[in-house]
């Protein structure tokens, strides 16, 4: 493909890094700056533009945001919690089809990963949760051996985790497998999420679910209130979307983004709720993106 940066192409990029506080001198700016050279002109404008929204959490950053989230939920609900001695962590996906012996493959989920930090000093060090007794249920067999104490004891409560709730159907698979098989509560039920897009977190609080979060993300280009620019920017990414088809292997349905989420969000697996232009690669060509999704 084609590539092409101007001078002032450069000084946008660095103006943009400055403002997010991302390092000039790296990886990503070459991958950054590797994207811009292969858009024309609107398209650079808008996909610039768009990046001054852009939130990348690194796996650095994941003890700090999900202890902020664990704070956020205790000082909301402190009447209630405080009351809370022990506390069941699990993965939030469906466990019932995740372990089902159907499977034909194994997949590691960032919601395991976020579960087990709940094992780390760090969180032993926090103060809501200090004087709790944690207990990590890692599989569907352990869900209805408890499901009977946290019900019926005042002092019990399941907290569902992940690194980030996009379009909130996985989210409600598990919900639907704790709430409806398992037979646990709504009330004894809370989401803890790194990140959670709008339309994630208007589903679960129609299920009627608590969920706590340290960062929102909204639809990156339909939460502008001018229709005319949300138009224009949306034909625009479109375009972008079906210019790439091929190079970038990017499908009808992706092109906001899944389920047309239009998220900007970066984290230690780049969602696939998020703009294709900052995650699809072509590493065959030598492509490789700023915030890529996987090998």
């Amino acid at each position: 493909m084609k590539k092409n940066i101007t001078t002032k192409d450069l000084a946008d990029i660095e103006k943009m890094f400055r403002a997010n506080k991302w390092k000039i001198d790296s990886e990503l700016f070459n991958r950054y700056c590797s994207l811009i050279s292969l858009l024309e002109y609107d398209e650079k404008e808008l996909v610039i533009e768009l990046s001054y929204n852009f939130i990348n959490i690194s796996l650095s950053s994941y003890l700090i945001e999900l202890q902020e989230a664990i704070s956020e939920m205790f000082l909301k609900e402190s009447h209630y919690l405080n009351d809370i001695k022990e506390l069941f962590v699990v993965p939030l996906l469906n466990l019932e089809d995740y372990y089902s012996s159907k499977r034909q493959r194994f997949y590691t989920k960032s919601s395991h990963v976020l579960t087990y930090l709940f094992q780390s000093t760090e969180l032993m060090y926090n103060f809501f949760l200090r004087e709790k007794k944690i207990n990590l249920i890692d599989n569907n067999l352990s869900i209805p051996k408890i499901s009977g104490q946290i019900n019926s004891s005042s002092d019990k409560l399941l907290i569902m985790v992940d690194d980030f709730i996009g379009s909130g159907t996985t989210a409600l698979e598990a919900l639907d497998f704790i709430h409806k098989k398992m037979k646990i509560k709504k009330k004894k039920i809370k989401i803890i999420s790194i990140a959670i897009h709008s339309d994630g977190l208007s589903k679960i609080i129609n299920y009627g679910v608590s969920v706590y979060y340290s960062k929102l993300i909204n639809k990156g280009i339909s939460n502008e209130d001018n229709k005319n620019e949300v138009d224009k920017k949306i034909k625009i990414m479109e375009k972008i979307g079906e210019k790439f088809k091929n190079f970038l292997n990017i499908s009808q349905e992706e092109k906001l983004g899944y389920s047309s989420s239009e998220a900007l969000l970066g984290m230690v697996r780049t969602p696939n709720n998020t703009f294709p232009v900052f995650h699809k690669e072509n590493k065959e060509k030598g492509y490789y993106s700023p915030f890529p999704r996987s090998w």
